[in-house]
């Protein structure tokens, strides 16, 4: 009789646990956040005439949530874009971005780009477009300011913005 009651009161602690850690693990319903996008990019440049260049690519890399947990953090992001720049300064720019955690489940956004100067230092803006998994429906906007390192194809991007589920 004492052990039946023991294997009882595990199997309740053991559910009370698995049932706590669940819950905890579930993205809340909305949130706000910032962080920093740390980025290397691949591509391919065009001139179109003197001082008028089109490039388009690929930016790679990881975003670190400010909080050091939480709302994508550790996320890896794939963002197909492109860039117009006129004599050094970008004109127009975007593309969309993919970002998968470490689940496996995705959030896609798409981003526009601001003008800017070269080293490139712009502004944008960006909306997540939908997901997959715990993401699925999700719906918001961010806001970036992005920076390249001189002479090389890195740079990173200053995130923040709010993003709700349904």
């Amino acid at each position: 009789m004492k052990s039946n009651a023991l294997l009882v009161a595990l199997g309740a602690i053991v559910l009370v646990l698995v049932v706590g850690v669940t819950a905890e693990a579930q993205l809340p319903k909305q949130g706000t956040f910032t962080g920093k996008f740390g980025w290397w990019a691949v591509g391919k440049v065009y001139e179109m005439e003197k001082g008028h260049i089109y490039w388009e690519g690929e930016f790679n890399g990881t975003f670190f949530n400010d909080a050091g947990e939480g709302f994508l953090h550790g996320t890896s992001w794939v963002c197909p874009g492109y860039n117009e720049l006129r004599d050094g300064i970008s004109v127009e720019s975007g593309g969309r971005c993919i970002a998968t955690d470490m689940d496996g489940d995705k959030v896609f956004t798409v981003w526009h780009g601001g003008k800017g100067t070269m080293p490139l230092k712009f502004n944008g803006d960006a909306q997540f477009v939908g997901g997959t998994g715990k993401y699925t429906g999700i719906r918001g906007n961010h806001t970036y300011r992005a920076n390249s390192v001189p002479t090389t194809e890195q740079g990173f991007g200053l995130f923040a913005g709010e993003w709700r589920l349904p």
